[in-house]
């Protein structure tokens, strides 16, 4: 085969460059740049630094569990408590010690602020302190535990009284009282014990004695305070502290007349008393002598209604000195005599 001659034409040059094919592409074999050769660290160089690392971040950790959960940086150091009266600071701190001793997972203490049982400590000062109403505890970091208490608000105070024959034979531990019988020989002892009780009828601390009562309340000036005396032959014991004396419903009905009377009609009340909560009766003695007999199942405010329009129109104050009591137990029914 005859050669043949292709010349390519180059801008800028003069001259031609030949290239002569022969019929066949000539195959170059391709060149690879492998780069310089670098030389890394090693095998035993990176096992050292792999410990070394390991080493570090294990030291980081433990160091910051310590730190965390059993250093003094997080212990409880500082017991904030308000709104405390009736219960001293020591004996709230002698409560919550037994959150504090207390173990979470038997490892991490009690007393550390981030393991604090919040709602246990108000459940146990609920507990054991029947004075309080309300308890809010707050942990504030790093180490400060803050207690907001609200205190029940004495209103009434519940008057037990157990009648007993013969006092000489019997061992009385309790207040007596000797009431001389014109008739008979024999003297009644009476023992009495009274309680503080909140709106949903529970003693929660005990009082002094009746006679005592009466007069630290008069001195104090607080007349708000109502004493009820349960006076029962059947009564043969006291309640205890945290028991339920009434129900809410009772002790609601027993303030309402207090509160009621005073605004509605122009009595003063001197004695309350009741045969006792089953009963759901309430005994008024006024100032006059005589007697008001209420229901408290029954609505107050239309009992004191009608207590008004019989004194009103049925029974003139001259009258007054004779009344023996008003009784207002039957519905859409008033009795006197």
């Amino acid at each position: 085969m005859a050669p043949f001659i292709m010349i390519f034409p180059i801008k800028g040059k003069k001259y031609h460059r030949r290239r002569i094919f022969w019929g066949l592409k000539r195959r170059r074999a391709p060149k690879i740049y492998a780069g310089s050769r670098r030389v890394g660290p090693s095998r035993s160089r990176i096992i050292f630094q792999k410990i070394i690392w390991q080493g570090l971040l294990g030291g980081l950790f433990v160091g910051t569990i310590w730190i965390i959960f059993f250093s003094s940086v997080f212990r409880i150091k500082e017991v904030n408590i308000t709104g405390n009266e009736s219960v001293s600071q020591e004996e709230i701190n002698q409560t919550l010690k037994t959150v504090f001793e207390k173990r979470f997972f038997l490892i991490f203490p009690g007393n550390n602020i981030i393991f604090f049982n919040r709602e246990e400590a108000e459940k146990l000062l609920l507990e054991k302190n029947l004075y309080f109403e309300n308890v809010k505890v707050k942990k504030i970091f790093p180490n400060l535990v803050k207690i907001e208490i609200k205190e029940k608000k004495a209103k009434l105070a519940w008057c037990q009284i157990i009648q007993k024959e013969n006092p000489k034979n019997s061992e009385n531990e309790m207040e007596e009282i000797e009431i001389d019988n014109s008739e008979d020989e024999d003297k009644i002892s009476e023992q009495s014990q009274c309680f503080w009780v909140d709106e949903a009828g529970i003693a929660y601390s005990q009082t002094p004695p009746l006679k005592d009562l009466k007069m630290s309340l008069d001195s104090f000036k607080k007349e708000h305070i109502l004493i009820l005396k349960e006076k029962n032959k059947k009564l043969v014991k006291f309640v205890k502290l945290g028991t339920k004396v009434a129900n809410p419903e009772f002790i609601n009905s027993v303030l309402c007349v207090s509160e009621t009377l005073s605004s509605a009609v122009d009595l003063k009340v001197v004695d309350f008393e009741t045969p006792g909560a089953a009963s759901r009766e309430l005994h008024v003695t006024t100032s006059e002598g005589w007697k008001i007999y209420f229901d408290t199942s029954r609505n107050i405010k239309s009992q004191v209604d009608a207590l008004a329009n019989v004194l009103r129109e049925k029974i003139k104050e001259k009258e007054r000195e004779n009344l023996e009591y008003i009784d207002l137990r039957v519905k859409d029914r008033v009795y006197y005599k």
